[in-house]
């Protein structure tokens, strides 16, 4: 317990000098410091919530370019309570069951087919666009100045029996 209290004030901290100097860089680097930042907030969101694992292993998908998919590549053989993290690219509907979690990023047009597939299967969906929680999105990322926050959909979570830590809910932006 002191240990995950010790890695979420040291991400807070790396978060908060990281959000400042983003908006200085290129577009492409941006967007690559950008994602980056956003797979640490989804381990974090993993760490904080109850997951389902599959093949002994907490998957997180990525529906978006290659930036998006390399960026989450960094989760790649983390561990989370000694359970180990995969990335895989989610190319169609029909495999979300497979997944622990699901990164839909903002170029996505079918964003709302990926969302609707993992209905009922316990999978924790995070997105970046503005109409992803009325999509039906668990918990969405958005920019208030020059942060990074996020906003998450209590009664979808619940729906889906995903148990967050009150850590979690006291950092986010709570919408029903």
């Amino acid at each position: 317990m002191q240990q995950r209290k010790k890695f979420f004030k040291h991400f807070l901290l790396v978060l908060s000098l990281c959000a400042p100097t983003v908006p200085a860089i290129s577009v492409s680097a941006q967007s690559t410091a950008e994602y980056k930042l956003k797979a640490g907030f989804v381990l974090n969101f993993m760490k904080l919530s109850s997951l389902q694992q599959t093949d002994g292993q907490y998957s997180v998908c990525v529906v978006g370019s290659s930036l998006v998919q390399n960026a989450f590549s960094s989760l790649e053989s983390r561990k989370i309570n000694d359970v180990e993290v995969s990335v895989k690219e989610l190319s169609r509907t029909s495999q979300a069951p497979g997944c622990s979690v699901i990164f839909i990023a903002h170029e996505i047009a079918a964003q709302r087919s990926f969302v609707t597939a993992s209905r009922g299967h316990s999978i924790l969906t995070v997105g970046e666009d503005d109409s992803f929680l009325s999509d039906g999105g668990i918990i969405n990322f958005y920019s208030e100045g020059n942060k990074i926050r996020f906003e998450i959909n209590l009664k979808k979570s619940k729906k889906e029996k995903i148990d967050m830590s009150s850590k979690l809910l006291r950092l986010a932006r709570i919408v029903e």
